[in-house]
């Protein structure tokens, strides 16, 4: 394009997700002046409609609706993005009730109807790729600058200083849909909280309600949902020393991204993690900070050793922060979602929608 891109970011929540998949992104593209770009949550106005060249939805599922129809009839390209496999959400989830047969196969629709998919790892887009053969895998980044790390002797830091109220914490971001992911630690965290008096148990966002049963209340912290502008902010200010990440061994979960690792890994702390298929792979990449957790015994043990070994503990945080910086720096990838963007736009729009759209009055006539 001659001159840089409109875009308009719908976010579908105000939380994690709508942070990294939609916030920081459009954040970067205006200030690298790699695009215009606006974020909204929720209703589109008309001087939105009027303004934009592109248009990314996050997890939009009404194929062909009023908002599709006025951005067609001004050529705005729609781009649909997905960072999950919700055909594969486990029965007992609790996403399961958002996520009915119907409302999956709206998705799928909307992604095969769009001008384009973003997605975050390979392996989600060859599963999108199936609807559209127009899919982009622009993986997670963090703004380590929104993190500073400063050098304090030997040590290295988020905070304004480390924590002199004695404790280690132990932290984890979650939403309730990972209360069946708890269950993988539990145990654990048991036996650990009831070994050290000087470990606390910190949460940001979702927090289950039976730690209250395993460990002292003077030990628990939560922070709950933090407004989407806010994320990294309060991330960092949770002085976390040590990070977790337990998933169940499903379908599901094997087809997430490496998000926790990496948000670990910019706060420049290690991590203990399930074995699941996302980990595994940044493990496979490297990542010095994640350690895999594939049973109780594991759990305790590298818990265990996190906490003794100061030396262990900030070595594996410090290495961690400089490879997150090296393979999920915004500032490095911001430009493969201005590219992708750019494509979606010079490319003639998507066919099926005619189609879709005649289909629809005929059926209303």
């Amino acid at each position: 394009m001659s001159r840089r891109p409109k875009v308009l970011f719908i976010s579908a929540d105000n939380a994690g997700c709508g942070f990294w998949r939609m916030y920081l992104p459009a954040l970067h593209l205006l200030n690298r002046g790699l695009c215009e770009a606006r974020i909204r949550n929720g209703s589109l106005t008309e001087d939105d409609l009027e303004w934009c060249d592109a248009v990314v939805l996050q997890r939009y599922r009404k194929p062909c609706d009023s908002v599709w129809w006025e951005l067609d009839k001004r050529n705005v390209a729609i781009i649909i993005e997905n960072d999950d496999r919700y055909d594969l959400v486990p029965p007992h989830s609790c996403w399961k009730k958002p996520w009915p047969h119907d409302e999956v196969a709206a998705v799928g629709r909307c992604v095969a109807l769009a001008d384009a998919a973003f997605t975050t790892t390979p392996q989600l887009a060859g599963h999108w790729a199936k609807f559209n053969e127009h899919v982009y895998a622009l993986p997670n980044s963090t703004d380590l600058r929104v993190a500073p790390i400063r050098k304090t002797g030997d040590m290295f830091s988020l905070r304004p200083e480390f924590p002199t109220d004695g404790f280690i914490r132990i932290g984890w971001t979650a939403s309730p849909h990972h209360a069946v992911d708890w269950h993988v630690v539990k145990d654990a965290i048991a036996e650990i909280g009831a070994r050290y008096i000087n470990v606390a148990f910190s949460f940001m966002g979702w927090m289950p309600d039976d730690i209250k049963k395993l460990v002292p209340d003077s030990r628990i912290e939560r922070r709950g949902w933090t407004p989407i502008k806010k994320y990294l902010k309060s991330l960092r200010e949770m002085r976390w020393d040590i990070g977790i990440a337990p998933l169940q061994q499903c379908e599901f979960n094997d087809a997430k991204s490496e998000l926790k690792a990496v948000e670990y890994g910019m706060l420049g702390i290690p991590c203990v993690v399930s074995p699941s298929a996302p980990y595994e792979r940044i493990v496979a990449r490297g990542a010095p900070h994640v350690f895999l957790a594939k049973n109780y015994q594991n759990w305790v043990a590298m818990l265990d050793w996190l906490i003794t070994d100061e030396a262990a503990r900030r070595d594996a945080g410090a290495a961690g922060r400089s490879f997150v910086e090296e393979h999920y720096d915004i500032s490095k990838n911001v430009e493969l979602w201005r590219d992708a963007i750019v494509e979606t736009i010079e490319r003639p729009r998507n066919a099926r929608r005619a189609e879709a759209y005649h289909n629809m009055k005929a059926m209303t006539r």
